[in-house]
């Protein structure tokens, strides 16, 4: 079976123009990549991270596929270590959102308009214009 297919089948739709066109997996190891799936997904459903679609989680899981891997354990843990990155950098970008807004308030006004370029002071000019005779 195709890895688009598998992914279908575990998951949701990958593009269709997607990395894995080409890949096609025998029937064991899609046993494997499904049950992986599976229990990934209840893992990030008992965690309540709602970062990540079935979709990704599928393309995850045949990513690592592709490259080679087929130990369950492992195809777990990189399918489940990508959410928890995500998690963090999520919850990252929340905080320096938090403290930009702390250091950067909206009601700060902000001046636009330059100041008129002043005038040379009249002794000034004079005297430059004795000094270059």
């Amino acid at each position: 079976m195709k890895a688009v297919g598998m992914a279908s089948s575990i998951g949701g739709a990958v593009e269709p123009s997607s990395e894995f066109d080409n890949v096609a997996f025998d029937p064991e190891t899609l046993a494997i990549l499904e049950g992986v799936f599976e229990e990934a997904w209840v893992s990030i459903q008992a965690q309540r991270n709602g970062n990540i679609t079935r979709a990704a989680l599928a393309e995850r899981i045949l990513k690592l596929a592709v490259k080679g891997e087929r130990n369950p354990a492992r195809l777990l843990d990189g399918a489940l270590s990508g959410s928890k990155t995500d998690a963090e950098r999520d919850r990252l970008e929340k905080a320096l959102e938090e403290g930009l807004r702390e250091t950067f308030p909206a009601s700060d006004a902000v001046a636009v308009v330059q100041p008129a370029p002043l005038e040379p002071h009249k002794d000034y000019t004079s005297r430059s214009k004795e000094q270059s005779f």
